[in-house]
Parts: C-alpha cells; sequence; structure tokens
C-alpha cells in the first residue's frame, strides 16, 4: 500500500491535479468531451486509411518508403500498446476517479468504474504522436505536441483517469513506439 502511494497517488498530488483539471462548465465538457472523442484509438482505421492514401498520392519513392515504414510502426506499436493497456488494466483494476469523487455522471450506456490505469487514450495518441513525427514539419510537430497535451487533458476533465493514468498511458505508448522503432529498423 505504502508504494502504491508514493507511486500512484503522489502522496495526494495525483487527486489534487485532478480536480484541478475538472471541466466546470458545460462549454469546458463539451470540449473535452470532442477531443477525448478525436483521440480516441476507435480513430486508428482514419489515420492508416490516410496515411495509406498519402503513399499512393506522393510522387517521391523516399517518401513514400518512409510514410509505408511508419505505417507499419503504427500498427506494430499499437498492437503491442493495446494489449500491454488491456492486461495492465485487468491486472490493477484501478477505480475511475469519478467513481471514487462520487460524480454523477450520465452517459449514454454505462461507463466502467474501473480500469482507470493506464490511460488507453493517452496510450493511443503517444503512439500517434510518435509514429507522425519524423514525417512532420516544425509547425507540425506542435500541433501534434498540443493535440497528446490536450488528449491528456480531457481525460482529466471528464474524471476518466487520474494525472497519474495519464502520465502512464504516454509512457506506454512511446515505450512501445520506440521498441518498434527498433524492430521496424532491424528487418528492413
Amino acid at each position: 500500500m505504502r508504494l502504491k502511494s508514493i507511486f500512484y497517488d503522489w502522496g495526494g498530488v495525483n487527486e489534487a491535479l485532478l480536480l484541478h483539471f475538472l471541466a466546470e462548465s458545460p462549454v469546458a465538457s463539451w470540449l473535452a468531451w470532442l477531443v477525448s472523442a478525436v483521440g480516441s484509438y476507435w480513430v486508428a482505421p482514419l489515420v492508416l486509411g490516410a496515411m495509406a492514401w498519402r503513399v499512393s498520392r506522393t510522387h517521391d519513392a523516399r517518401r513514400a518508403g518512409l510514410i509505408s515504414c511508419q505505417i507499419r510502426r503504427f500498427i506494430l506499436a499499437g498492437m503491442a500498446a493495446s494489449m500491454l493497456t488491456w492486461l495492465l488494466k485487468g491486472a490493477l483494476n484501478l477505480p475511475r476517479p469519478f467513481s471514487i469523487l462520487g460524480m454523477a455522471i450520465s452517459p449514454i450506456g454505462d461507463l466502467p468504474t474501473t480500469g482507470s490505469f493506464p490511460s488507453g487514450h493517452s496510450v493511443y495518441v503517444a503512439v500517434l504522436a510518435a509514429t507522425l513525427w519524423p514525417l512532420a514539419s516544425a509547425r507540425m510537430r506542435l500541433g501534434i505536441t498540443v493535440f497528446v497535451i490536450a488528449v491528456g487533458w480531457s481525460r482529466l476533465a471528464l474524471a476518466m483517469h487520474f494525472p497519474a493514468d495519464v502520465v502512464a498511458g504516454w509512457l506506454l505508448g512511446l515505450g512501445c513506439a520506440e521498441l518498434s522503432r527498433c524492430v521496424i529498423r532491424r528487418h528492413l
């Protein structure tokens, strides 16, 4: 229990940060929901389709090869990250913030009250960011960074995750993306 207090609860800072970032207005809640929806792994098929379309439209063979390599990286990292996220969520079975704080959330359907750690949305956007990074200009990299942070904020604002869940998700996603980069580079 002491380890949980240090590494997950951060001595109370984890919950205090969550309370700071909770959406307090209908506009903030709506914006958080929208960002969360766009930053969901359910969007992955659209990302893959857009990347494949870009390969078919480019006349630069080197650029097409780089995009194709990043598609393979995205698929491999996404599969590894999804599996590890699922295993961690099931093994740790940590409660969601809204269930701990007794918040009334009225979604369409039922939300799981456990499985908070790590944030699957954060894992996904970290994999996506790492995949797009080599293809992006400096301006686009800034946009990617803002998007990753915005998705993390949205999960806090909706009380779906604690900050520790989001940070762990980012680290897990980046780790899987780096591992997939090494595997793909070795097999090219």
